[in-house]
């Protein structure tokens, strides 16, 4: 018996053929049980092996490369930071010239810009990107967004603030800040999150175009409501179109927080290693992450079983943070205390000079950022409620002008955190709270759940239903068993 590779033409790809018989014909037609493995499996088993070395060889190089690049950072940082501070006086002078007078000048754009990098204000400009995205663009996206950016900032909170590392104008009293930031600078953690949020949600709209091209021609079921007015090739390039402006923004935002002496630029690295290595890990298990998702809070047979593991899993990372927080020495330099109440003079802020020396700069400002995971708990318990109650995966959805309101609706109903954030330090400074032991990270931590709470779960069952918001879609309606959910 003897068999060659048959090519209808040969002008086409030579890859692609069918096996053909070179016998004369007799009765003996069944030639597949004849073939032996190797002839029956080369043409699958060699691709797939192929595709898999090289995956297997680009994921190593990759490990292999930012671990060099950790290496050389963590060698060369000490090196790098004392070069840098005489860059950024150096740069100062150039930008804003000596004296104090173009200093002033431009004090209050620059200050305001600082100010978007505290942590309590960034919380709430995401929370107003998240909630928008939530109920008016895609209620699946926003969700792993939320949870995954909040557990890296709850991981990297904790990093920097095992590190301890200053920030410029704590060495050098010579360079000009113009916000006074009390947190630790290493690893960046606006650079990692804005960078990671640019990215991330670029991925998961990219993804999810992909996806419904996929399934539309064979998913009758699947009936995406577009009123946008563009098409596919359009919402491709006005996606590109924002990652390229975000990008650009981006880098003018780190230039500005490195020019007032914020930032070193080796934090950046670090931040990029970092942002490089969870990110991979998250592309990794992602659709690990989105089941798990799916299960806490679409699925009505396993979401209230999954939320409370989620919060016990919450409330335990949260109290090992708590335990290293009291374990950890009291290590502050009073120099860098020093160069911090000269900011805050130059700046023409009070100067609290009855706190302790160990609760002005570093540690505890650092540690309240890890109150995130509060608002990752609340997250999970309102939005299962709004899909229990609702009972329709694509409430989300419906006409433009719907989709406007309930944005509207959700930022408005943020109004009370901002003057809570306002105004918190002045509750936390009032006589009877230290009597009953409120402390800001307390504060935080319960106006954190309740704002999620309120924002994912509350507003859309209380709110919108009553206003006749919510999209009902009968065709997407919930399914409580497990087996026949189908999303």
């Amino acid at each position: 018996m003897s068999f060659e590779l048959f090519h209808p033409n040969s002008n086409e790809n030579r890859s692609v053929g069918f096996i053909h018989d070179t016998r004369p014909k007799d009765n003996d037609y069944n030639l597949l049980p004849k073939l032996t493995f190797e002839h029956s499996t080369s043409f699958i088993i060699a691709p797939t092996l192929q595709a898999y070395k090289r995956s297997l060889l680009i994921k190593l190089l990759y490990c292999f490369v930012l671990f060099l690049l950790f290496i050389f950072e963590r060698t060369f940082h000490h090196t790098l930071q004392n070069q840098e501070l005489s860059l950024i006086f150096d740069l100062q002078t150039f930008w804003f010239g000596r004296g104090n007078s173009a200093f002033v000048k431009g004090f209050f754009f620059y200050y305001y810009l600082g100010r978007m990098g505290e942590f309590h204000i960034s919380f709430l400009l995401m929370t107003h990107a998240f909630v928008t995205l939530y109920v008016g663009v895609d209620a699946m996206i926003a969700l792993k967004t939320v949870t995954v950016s909040m557990i890296c900032v709850f991981f990297l909170s904790m990093l920097s603030f095992l590190n301890g590392e200053t920030r410029p104008y704590w060495e050098n009293s010579k360079i000009k800040a113009f916000y006074c930031d009390g947190t630790y600078s290493d690893p960046g953690l606006i650079t990692f999150l804005y960078l990671f949020l640019i990215v991330y949600c670029y991925r998961c709209f990219g993804q999810k175009e992909e996806e419904l091209l996929a399934t539309a021609p064979f998913d009758s079921s699947i009936e995406e409501e577009d009123n946008s007015g563009f098409n596919e090739r359009q919402k491709k390039w006005l996606n590109r179109t924002f990652l390229v402006i975000s990008l650009i923004i981006y880098g003018f935002v780190l230039f500005l927080r490195f020019l007032t002496g914020l930032e070193y630029l080796s934090n950046y690295f670090l931040s990029f290693i970092l942002f490089a290595i969870i990110y991979g890990l998250i592309l990794t298990t992602d659709n690990y992450i989105e089941d798990l998702i799916k299960q806490t809070t679409i699925l009505k047979l396993y979401a209230k079983q999954k939320i409370f593991n989620w919060l016990i899993f919450l409330l335990v990372i949260e109290g090992l943070a708590c335990v290293i927080y009291y374990q950890t020495d009291y290590n502050v330099d009073l120099l860098n205390i020093q160069n911090f109440f000269k900011c805050q003079s130059h700046n023409r802020h009070k100067v609290d000079t009855q706190r302790l020396y160990d609760e002005v700069i570093g540690k505890k400002e650092t540690f309240e950022s890890t109150s995130v995971v509060f608002a990752v708990a609340g997250l999970f318990f309102g939005a299962s409620q709004t899909f229990r109650t609702i009972s329709s995966i694509n409430w989300y959805k419906g006409p433009f002008k719907m989709r406007i309101l309930r944005v509207i609706i959700a930022n408005l109903a943020m109004i009370p955190s901002w003057v809570l954030v306002i105004f918190q330090q002045d509750v936390i400074n009032y006589s009877s709270s230290h009597f009953i032991g409120l402390s800001k990270f307390m504060l935080d931590c319960v106006h954190y759940f309740l704002l999620y709470y309120g924002l994912f779960g509350v507003l859309p069952v209380y709110i919108y239903l009553c206003l006749g918001l919510a999209f009902m879609d009968l065709k997407f309606s919930m399914v409580l068993t497990q087996g026949m959910m189908k999303i």
